[in-house]
Formats: C-alpha cells, sequence, structure tokens
C-alpha cells in the first residue's frame, strides 16, 4: 500500500532579506510553489516525497528530509539575512525551518 499525500502548509516568514525575490520551494526536485515575502500557501505533497528544496535567486539551500512531516503541518521557512559575499562562500540558501502540528 503506498503512503498517501500529505496536505500541508507552507508559510515564509516576513523578514529583511530577499524581499524582492519569490522563495521556490520543491519536493524532489520539482517546484510545488513559489512564495513571496510574508506569504503562505497551502498544497500537498506528493506521496512518498523525501526531500524539500528551496531556491531564491542564484542559490538554493541544502535539502530538508520529509520523513517527519504529517499531514495538516505547518512548514514555517525564514531565511537568514546574509551578505551576496557570505552566501557565495556559504554556497547554500542560510534558512532555518520548523515543523508546527495543528
Amino acid at each position: 500500500m503506498s503512503e498517501p499525500e500529505k496536505h500541508v502548509t507552507i508559510r515564509r516568514l516576513r523578514g529583511f532579506f530577499g524581499v524582492l525575490r519569490p522563495l521556490r520551494v520543491g519536493v524532489d526536485g520539482q517546484e510545488i510553489v513559489q512564495l513571496k515575502h510574508g506569504q503562505e500557501m497551502q498544497t500537498a505533497l506528493p506521496a512518498g516525497a523525501q526531500m524539500l528544496t528551496l531556491r531564491m535567486g542564484w542559490t538554493e539551500a541544502d535539502p530538508f528530509p520529509l520523513q517527519d512531516v504529517h499531514d495538516g503541518d505547518t512548514l514555517v521557512i525564514s531565511v537568514e539575512r546574509k551578505t551576496a559575499l557570505e552566501m557565495r562562500k556559504l554556497k547554500t540558501l542560510p534558512f532555518a525551518l520548523r515543523i508546527v502540528r495543528p
């Protein structure tokens, strides 16, 4: 029996960094939503989804494993403020993600 899809809310917190750029959220290499600054969207994660990816402009975050995400959860994403030079050195998008259960 295959795992059912999970319905989640993805929320991008407001912050100074990346105000004008959309945050592209993907699952297993496929983009599922684009979030503007402070935006929240409900979406379904495909059955068997393994990894969440985040991209903004030319940079991306390390993948986030989805095994602890449950149906009805809210994924709250905040992008940490860094300079372009710091991000080029890091080569990843600095972000924090927390899971909020209903």
